[in-house]
């Protein structure tokens, strides 16, 4: 991974980055010894959703009908987070879809199969017709999951979404502080309503889960924000930090070391517990690992469809073709099928867990690698040094599932 990093250039300032390591003072946010866990309900039921998706769905990735699918409605947004994926603004672009494409869009969303749909963004509570297609979501069956950076949840916004039959909102919380949060946001006071928004989903009924993407700022700190999301009544999920948007010119300065991650994804077991890590894995196994790139595309803001919401590279546009029209054509894609099949370049391709991990995350290979098959820039392990049992570079994947409680 180190060499892909450096093939990175950093594209923030040094006054920035000082700033940042001045106002962070990384070495006093190392991890605190603390016995933080994933709720014995929510553990219980993960185990009983990853037993249900084995048992309904065929083995093999390529047989498998569609589950969700993200959709960025608005690349809007508030705030400016040195990570951000999309690369958010506060200006809305003239590309993006009209009133009746968006809501003619949710429809061809559940002709095409999928049983969830994830409203994202930019800051989707920005769009004017967020409410509207919430409803139209909900009326044609579908599951709706809601990621936000909650600034814009207040009390009665929370009960609007129980309301309107929101499932899961995801609010995403960088640190279990004002300090950290708010510098990687950009934006003053963010915390605050990060922390308002979890705490309001949370006593409205929602499935509520707290998202932090994992930086050099705050890999040691992943107990302490986990451990504040449980006090605020939420769930715990740590993302990647993929080198898209603005995080690719601000990756160098961002990015964890593979040691790092490893050190984070111990967190990570202790908070889920091993019984639900081992379920896990061993549904992993059954599907022949997990990537969701060709499995979990994401719709653009311009409705251009991509693998998954990091990836840039379009599969297809909905100016040109209807989204099952594109759906069917990332299933049959040579790409995809190689990642099915798990043709994976250097040490992933003789490793003995590649069946469980299945080469990992192929958006940061092809971000930091410009090849979608070469191994997983953040696995830690040499070749064959990986053996059954051993710590899953994909353990954080399990947030994921998360969204469906």
């Amino acid at each position: 991974m180190v060499q892909g990093f450096n093939r990175l250039s950093c594209q923030l300032s040094s006054q920035v980055i000082g700033h940042i390591c001045q106002r962070l003072s990384v070495g006093q946010h190392e991890q605190r010894a603390k016995d933080v866990t994933l709720g014995s309900v929510a553990r219980d039921r993960l185990i009983q959703l990853l037993s249900s998706f084995s048992a309904t769905a065929p083995s093999g990735k390529a047989e498998r009908m569609p589950r969700s699918i993200v959709w960025r409605i608005t690349g809007r947004c508030n705030l400016r987070c040195l990570h951000c994926s999309a690369s958010a603004s506060p200006d809305k672009s003239n590309c993006e879809l009209e009133r009746e494409e968006k809501l003619d869009l949710v429809k061809q969303i559940a002709q095409t199969g999928f049983q969830k749909v994830v409203i994202s963004g930019g800051e989707p509570l920005l769009d004017k017709d967020f409410w509207r297609i919430i409803t139209v979501a909900r009326s044609t069956g579908l599951k709706v999951k809601v990621n936000s950076n909650g600034w814009l949840i207040h009390r009665a916004v929370a009960q609007r979404l129980r309301d309107e039959g929101v499932s899961t909102v995801q609010i995403a919380l960088h640190g279990a502080h004002a300090q950290l949060h708010d510098t990687i946001t950009g934006v003053n006071g963010s915390f605050q309503r990060a922390a308002r928004a979890l705490r309001l989903c949370a006593r409205a009924g929602i499935n509520t889960v707290a998202s932090s993407v994992l930086t050099r700022f705050n890999h040691g700190s992943i107990a302490d924000i986990a451990d504040f999301a449980e006090h605020a009544g939420a769930h715990f999920y740590l993302k990647r930090l993929h080198p898209i948007g603005r995080a690719k010119g601000n990756f160098t300065s961002l990015a964890a070391t593979p040691a790092e991650f490893r050190s984070a994804l111990e967190s990570l077991r202790n908070y889920y517990g091993e019984e639900l890590v081992e379920n896990f894995t061993r549904y992993l196994r059954t599907k022949n690992g997990w990537c969701v790139a060709y499995a979990c595309p994401c719709i653009q803001p311009d409705g251009s469809v991509t693998p998954c919401a990091e990836m840039s590279q379009a599969v297809g546009n909905l100016a040109q073709s209807s989204l099952p029209e594109i759906w069917r054509g990332i299933w049959r894609s040579e790409t995809y099928m190689r990642i099915a099949n798990h043709e994976v370049r250097g040490k992933c391709s003789s490793c003995s867990i590649l069946s469980v991990c299945g080469g990992g995350c192929r958006a940061d290979a092809v971000g930091l690698a410009n090849d979608v098959l070469a191994p997983d820039p953040y696995c830690w392990y040499g070749e064959h040094q990986a053996r059954e049992g051993d710590l899953l570079p994909v353990l954080n994947v399990i947030g994921l599932l998360l969204g469906w409680l």
